[in-house]
């Protein structure tokens, strides 16, 4: 991923890539030391910035003509994630959405189909989400909202960003985190050390009761789990102690984890002596690429 533009930190590196994704020409624009806010109030100025334009142009691109799959991609970049409510948000029938989903995924590689990581399938339990950061941010706060843009309201623009952004973040690390420590465990030791993990999902109930950020086990098919852990990338406050209870907890509930690693993700630390098998930090992560 390497360090975005001005990005003075690791976890600023990553602030910026939710934003522009890898796109060089995106994150050239990004002035050295400015806040997110900061940033698009510039970027989001008027309907035809390239943080705007870019997508549109993309879309054009993979998905001319529109129809079934433009509707599905923009209910998964909702926020929608299941087959069911990607249908509802989208009006389309239900061979409509399998097509769709069959061009976004296999065809495009736009969105990705992600089902529980355990030692035991879960069946009807598939979430979908847009895979590129930057096209899925533009879905989620800019392409809803173009007829405010072109009336130059992007400060309304901005500041539904603003408010929403730590629930999106939480959400949007995810798969970055996922995919981060998979190149982390490309290295034997570290493998090792986390229970000879070496592919990493997350797995979920499908009724959501419960849902586990992180579970590492040694195959895309594991027979094994390595370890399991919970990312909290939040502003100020560390990874606590009751947040380790509640992830021994969980531990429980997926399939071949019973004696799982515990590992945490911290945007801002940890307290101390939580009783974590591993600690990984912003940095750690960076340090994959």
């Amino acid at each position: 991923m390497g360090r975005l533009g001005g990005a003075t930190s690791a976890a600023d590196a990553f602030e910026r890539y939710l934003v522009v994704g890898g796109l060089p020409a995106l994150a050239a624009l990004w002035p050295a030391g400015a806040s997110r806010k900061e940033f698009l109030r510039d970027a989001l100025r008027d309907d035809q910035a390239p943080l705007v334009v870019q997508a549109l142009w993309i879309f054009d691109g993979e998905l001319q003509g529109g129809g079934s799959p433009r509707k599905v991609l923009q209910a998964v970049g909702a926020g929608e994630v299941t087959f069911n409510r990607i249908m509802d948000r989208a009006g389309v029938s239900q061979r409509g959405i399998t097509q769709a989903l069959e061009v976004l995924i296999d065809g495009k590689a736009i969105v990705r189909r992600d089902e529980p990581f355990s030692t035991v399938p879960l069946g009807k339990s598939a979430r979908y989400t847009v895979v590129d950061p930057y096209l899925r941010f533009w879905l989620r706060f800019i392409g809803p909202h173009l007829d405010e843009l072109a009336r130059g309201r992007g400060d309304a623009v901005v500041d539904r960003v603003d408010r929403d952004w730590m629930v999106y973040r939480g959400k949007a690390i995810e798969p970055l985190v996922r995919r981060a420590l998979e190149l982390l465990l490309a290295d034997p030791e570290r493998s090792e050390a986390l229970g000879g993990a070496r592919t990493v999902g997350g797995w979920w109930r499908r009724h959501n009761s419960v849902e586990v950020d992180l579970v590492g086990g040694d195959a895309a098919r594991p027979t094994a789990i390595g370890f399991v852990g919970s990312i909290k990338w939040r502003e100020r406050e560390p990874f606590a102690a009751p947040e380790v209870l509640a992830l021994a907890r969980h531990r429980a509930a997926v399939p071949g984890a019973e004696q799982a690693r515990l590992v945490g993700v911290s945007r801002s630390g940890f307290e101390p002596e939580i009783g974590l098998d591993a600690q990984i930090t912003p940095e750690d992560l960076l340090g994959a690429w």
